[in-house]
């Protein structure tokens, strides 16, 4: 019995923008959370809203990055001893992505990826 198969490769190439579109969707729904838990430092709002953005530059290589681009973020997120001002952000602290990576959150980004391919392939 000899079995034969034939890769559709229009199919994957669509398969695969979909991917990527999802995974900006998730990634981007990720950022909306965290500024929603209202747990980033937040002085003037510029490195909350205007410092902190999706990278899309690898999507490619299916890399979606949230990055901070004010030189003081490092500084402020590895440094929780910090007492951080909590009359506009209630939960601020440092290291704010924790619950994303390690803690109550952290299958939040497969989460919204699985449902957002849901979606796109029915």
């Amino acid at each position: 019995m000899q079995v034969t198969s034939r890769i559709n490769h229009t199919n994957l190439k669509i398969l695969d923008d979909k991917m990527k579109r999802c995974l900006l969707k998730a990634t981007d729904a990720m950022l909306n959370d965290v500024r929603q838990a209202q747990i980033m430092p937040f002085e003037t709002g510029a490195m909350q809203n205007r410092g902190t953005f999706v990278d899309d530059s690898q999507i490619n290589k299916g890399i979606a990055l949230i990055k901070t681009d004010t030189p003081y973020a490092r500084r402020l997120y590895f440094h929780p001893e910090f007492n951080f001002r909590t009359n506009k952000n209630p939960n601020a602290q440092g290291q704010w992505y924790e619950p994303w990576i390690h803690g109550s959150k952290k299958l939040f980004l497969s989460m919204a990826f699985a449902k957002f391919m849901r979606r796109e392939l029915q």
